[in-house]
């Protein structure tokens, strides 16, 4: 997919970024494309096995698998949600469409001058099953 540019700190950018109902108007979508840019980087930066994307009532969550344990890294807006999921997809070549059945897709990208290979799994988001 190309080269992510270097770890930028999560907290900060998600403050930077427009309002939501200006992302969701928006034409150019590139804040998301940014953010979810610094994730990827952020989480090769910690050393992260796996990312979890996952809804709640009001707002998304963002954790990082490190060393065997998960921590939240950050938590953008909900209505951001849907659009961090959609590029993820885009990304690894999946269906945007498809929101009930599990996907199973890839990303090359380079980080740092590091090819990275991120396995991307979508599964259906219930209750006690949330997006991982």
């Amino acid at each position: 997919v190309g080269e992510v540019e270097s770890a930028v700190d999560l907290s900060r950018m998600m403050q930077d970024l427009p309002a939501v109902e200006d992302l969701l108007e928006a034409a150019n979508d590139a804040p998301i494309i940014r953010m979810l840019n610094a994730l990827l980087t952020q989480a090769a930066k910690d050393g992260a096995s796996d990312i979890h994307i996952e809804p709640y009532e009001r707002s998304s969550s963002v954790r990082f698998r490190v060393d065997g344990t998960l921590r939240e890294v950050v938590q953008p807006n909900k209505a951001l949600h849907a659009a961090l999921i959609s590029r993820l997809k885009i990304m690894a070549e999946l269906d945007i469409a498809e929101k009930r059945l599990p996907q199973d897709g890839r990303i090359s990208l380079r980080i740092g001058g590091r090819a990275i290979d991120v396995r991307v799994s979508s599964r259906r988001s219930t209750a006690r099953s949330p997006w991982a």
